[in-house]
């Protein structure tokens, strides 16, 4: 039921394709919700726009993946730490992650479904996953994450060649994204990661698969 929002009012819409599901963005609502008798209604998007870069783009959507912006007031005091269910803000919308690391410096690495990726956010691009459910809002609880030595999200270490002539190898500091399964071969994604937050290191972020042989866990 779409009782709290009417045209012209500003609203969230979640996409379903893939590669965006569990993500959403801001929109108009171009038509009330009470005059029309179809299972969808018009918006007009914030931060998305045609190939044109200019006008920004419209959509019919069905009703059920409509909601109003949720509240300022649900973010007052919340403390983020491992495990909680968040929303993160990136390519002008809110997907949907979970946090798996809190880094010293007060940024945390957010782990995404689809598609599979780990990505360093800031306190400030962060909010609450909550869901509308019932004409309400509800928080997600907070998760325990494994402690296996090579689990999901798990920080540790994989060998790098930076002397092909040599096939000198240094250990580098990386993320479990998730297990690959390749016959008998255990295999993970994994992407590199720096302590710091500006790094010049042209091969951070990068995803790579690698074997079980070439991880090792991370020194305390």
């Amino acid at each position: 039921k779409l009782l709290s929002i009417a045209k012209d009012c500003e609203v969230e819409v979640s996409l379903q394709e893939d590669g965006f599901r569990g993500s959403w963005f801001r929109a108009i609502l171009e038509q009330n919700p009470t005059r029309v008798k179809g299972k969808k209604l018009r918006v007009c998007y914030k931060t998305l726009f045609n190939e044109d870069g200019v006008n920004p783009c419209k959509e019919t959507i069905e009703r059920c993946f409509i909601r109003p912006v949720p509240p300022e007031y649900l973010n007052e005091g919340v403390v983020f730490k491992e495990g909680s269910v968040v929303d993160a803000y990136f390519n002008n919308g809110w997907w949907t992650g979970l946090i798996v690391v809190e880094r010293p410096d007060g940024s945390f690495l957010v782990y995404f479904d689809d598609p599979p990726d780990i990505m360093r956010f800031i306190r400030s691009q962060l909010r609450p996953h909550i869901d509308w459910i019932g004409s309400e809002w509800v928080k997600s609880k907070n998760k325990v994450l494994s402690q296996h030595m090579f689990r999901k999200w798990k920080l540790v270490e994989m060998t790098r060649e930076i002397s092909e002539s040599e096939k000198e190898k240094i250990w580098v500091r990386a993320i479990v994204i998730t297990e690959i399964q390749r016959g008998d071969r255990r295999n993970f994604l994994i992407k590199r990661c720096t302590i710091s937050q500006n790094s010049s290191d042209e091969a951070e972020g990068k995803h790579s698969i690698v074997d079980i042989c070439k991880i090792r866990s991370s020194p305390p």
